[in-house]
C-alpha cells in the first residue's frame, strides 16, 4: 500500500476540522521543520522551503480552490496580478 492511501482520510479529517474552527494547528505555526530543496543552486538559502510541509499543502489546496472559483465566474480581471 502507498503512502497516499494511508495518509488521505487522516489529513482530510485534520484539514477539514482547521477549515471547520477557522484555526490552524498550533504545531503547524511552531513546527520542527527541515529546509526541503525546491530549486537553483543547492548552496542557495532562497532555494529552500521552511513552512510546515502540512500548512502548505492545505494552503496550496485552498489556493487551488479559490484560483479554479474565481476563474470560473471570470471574477480576475487581466489586470489582476499576484497569483
Amino acid at each position: 500500500m502507498e503512502i497516499r492511501h494511508a495518509i488521505v482520510t487522516p489529513l482530510r479529517v485534520i484539514f477539514q476540522k482547521s477549515i471547520d474552527s477557522g484555526l490552524v494547528p498550533e504545531d503547524w505555526q511552531t513546527a520542527n521543520v527541515c529546509p526541503i530543496y525546491k530549486k537553483g543552486k543547492r548552496d542557495a538559502t532562497e532555494n529552500y522551503s521552511l513552512t510546515s510541509q502540512l500548512g502548505k499543502l492545505l494552503e496550496t489546496m485552498i489556493r487551488d480552490i479559490m484560483v479554479h472559483h474565481l476563474e470560473s465566474f471570470n471574477l480576475i480581471r487581466d489586470s489582476q496580478h499576484g497569483f
